[in-house]
């Protein structure tokens, strides 16, 4: 059974891959009218109409795709496709760069995720384990 941290970071991962990818999902209302140029619409409706979810929702993506980044290869590699797998709920994708051993290949996306983890609890998109001591 995966841990609360572990579970959590699949979920971001597969938000962080859907964004990526331009697949943008529910993102409310434009606040600029079409017909009427400079005039800004209100944002008093935004909690309702999904927008502040999804502004919430690109700042973090925004936050993990610097992280995965500053990680460097292999392991940028490895959370790449991890999160491609996670999207599609199976372990379909793989990469020539990563490793052919099985063992290996989890090896290094286990220490993948781990580096990640510490890197968004760092940049406060994820929270510290409350077992962790």
């Amino acid at each position: 059974m995966k841990s609360y941290q572990d579970q959590t970071l699949d979920e971001i991962l597969k938000l962080w891959h859907i964004w990526q990818r331009a697949q943008q999902i529910g993102s409310g209302y434009e606040r600029k009218a079409p017909a009427c140029g400079l005039y800004l619409g209100t944002r008093q409706y935004d909690d309702t109409n999904g927008t502040l979810d999804f502004n919430l929702d690109k700042s973090q993506c925004e936050a993990v795709d610097f992280e995965v980044e500053e990680l460097g290869e292999p392991y940028r590699t490895a959370l790449l496709f991890e999160a491609r797998n996670l999207v599609v709920r199976r372990a379909v994708w793989h990469s020539p760069r990563l490793p052919v051993n099985h063992a290996q290949r989890h090896a290094l996306i286990e220490d993948s995720r781990q580096r990640l983890i510490k890197r968004l609890v760092s940049a406060g998109v994820m929270e510290r384990s409350r077992l962790a001591g």
